[in-house]
């Protein structure tokens, strides 16, 4: 009798007949059905399928990234619906949209409306011209009336240089007045910190001393004649307060500026020679800045300057040098302050843009020109000063570089100018923009106005204008 056969899993694991022993493998292949046992359960998963949390990530994943593309690609679209959803619902709001449109629709006629009046001005041939013609073109912003140009071309060449120079020195003391506030408190004009402080603390020294002697200056206005040195200490104060960022109607000095301004303004019809060109010299800023009445005073005051000068000029050339009255205050002599010397050089530069005549200003400063080389031969500080003074009003008639050679001891150690003498400030302004020596000049200068503490009205000027060197403004040959 035969024992009944096992079909129960032996030791070695072999499946029974409920797994794979009643197959055809398991008979053949023991061994095979073993090893593929543990297949079952997957194979078994196949039948019953059942959800798994990686499919509905993958589904999640993939609708997120359709959602984004949809935002991307309609996101304009999605801002237009949701406009014209609000437009739908409020009153309020479709009324505040049809005033901005009709504002700006306002806006761009008006400027398609001046273009086509720029472009609509009449070129008669007896009243404008080409720019080497007999008449000054018309334009639609001057500081004067459009006036007849002489008829030789170098004439007319020297008004519309003269021309040029007034226009761009008015833009650029406009916008040096536009940025103001960048130089008292902003990054703009590239001024650190310290330099800022610093500037404000020699404006602030500087109005103390305009304060202390205001009375003295209030007592005398009108009575008489002021003299040179309270034209030129006011004349200096007036521009350093302008460079450090004030003007008649912004800026923390706003009302010392504009006091300045009419003392200089009622100084002028009592003023001549040397005291006339400083206080024209710091006239000439503001006036270019507020425009207006005062460019009608400074063109007035300035061709009273260049015919008195004119006058003194022919009388020392002719037999009258003496009994002349217009003589006394030339200043093309030796006894003439070179400070003065050096604003008549810029002043007679614009003077044909403010209607005096060309041929009358371009004589003048050639012979301030040689009388200013003449003085650069003196021995001494005299000579310095000269050259200083030359390089400020008539850089664009010399060569800087010739200049300069006798100024190297002083470009290296401005300190021996002295912080009271104006040939610091000359100096200073025309080294700018920097050329070459700069960076060892602006570091000695840096130096010398960080370790002075000014003792008068013009040290503090002066210190203050070489401080603000970078904001000089700049014609060209300076």
């Amino acid at each position: 009798m035969m024992p009944p056969e096992d079909k129960s899993s032996d030791a070695m694991g072999q499946p029974g007949p409920e797994g794979l022993g009643g197959s055809p493998l398991f008979r053949e292949d023991p061994e095979l059905a073993g090893e593929l046992q543990d297949l079952l359960p997957e194979l078994e998963a196949f039948e019953s399928l059942r959800p798994s949390k990686r499919v509905a990530t993958v589904v999640r994943a993939r609708a997120l990234r359709r959602d984004r593309r949809l935002e991307r690609n309609l996101g304009a679209w999605k801002y237009l619906w949701n406009l014209e959803l609000a437009l739908g619902r409020s009153a309020f709001l479709r009324l505040g949209l049809g005033l901005v449109l009709l504002m700006g629709a306002f806006l761009l006629f008006l400027g398609l409306f001046s273009r086509l009046q720029e472009r609509a001005i009449p070129w008669e041939p007896g009243e404008a011209g080409p720019a080497l013609g007999t008449k000054a073109p018309p334009v639609r912003e001057r500081l004067e009336k459009s006036t007849a140009l002489p008829s030789n071309p170098l004439e007319s060449l020297s008004w519309i240089h003269s021309n040029n120079d007034l226009r761009m020195l008015r833009f650029l003391l406009r916008r040096r007045a536009g940025s103001v506030f960048s130089v008292m408190g902003g990054r703009a004009s590239g001024l650190d910190s310290r330099s800022r402080r610093r500037i404000e603390v020699l404006a602030k020294a500087l109005v103390g001393f305009l304060e202390s002697s205001e009375q003295e200056l209030e007592e005398k206005d009108g009575k008489e004649v002021p003299p040179y040195q309270k034209v030129e200490d006011c004349s200096l104060a007036l521009k350093a307060l302008l460079a450090s960022g004030s003007t008649t109607r912004r800026g923390p000095h706003a009302a010392w500026v504009r006091k300045l301004l009419d003392r200089t303004e009622r100084w002028l019809p009592r003023l001549h020679g040397p005291s006339l060109a400083v206080a024209l010299g710091a006239y000439l800023e503001g006036a270019l800045i507020t425009n207006g009445r005062r460019v009608r005073v400074l063109s007035e005051a300035l061709r009273r300057f260049t015919r008195e000068q004119a006058e003194g000029l022919r009388a020392r050339e002719g037999a009258e040098r003496l009994s002349s009255p217009g003589a006394k205050n030339f200043l093309g002599t030796w006894a003439s302050p070179l400070g003065a010397l050096a604003e008549a050089g810029l002043l007679l530069r614009l003077a044909p843009a403010l209607s005096a005549p060309p041929e009358a200003a371009n004589r003048l400063r050639q012979a301030f020109l040689q009388h200013l080389l003449l003085r650069t031969h003196a021995k001494g500080y005299k000579g310095v000063h000269a050259r200083a003074a030359l390089l400020f009003g008539y850089g664009d008639l010399v060569d800087p570089e010739a200049i300069r050679k006798g100024l190297v001891f002083f470009e290296r150690n401005p300190s021996w100018l002295g912080t009271d003498s104006t040939t610091l400030y000359h100096l200073s302004w025309s080294l700018f923009p920097p050329k070459r020596g700069w960076a060892r000049f602006e570091g000695a200068l840096r130096k010398l106005i960080a370790g002075a503490t000014p003792a008068s009205l013009r040290e503090a000027s002066i210190l203050l204008l070489s401080q603000t060197v970078y904001l000089a403004p700049y014609l060209g040959g300076r």
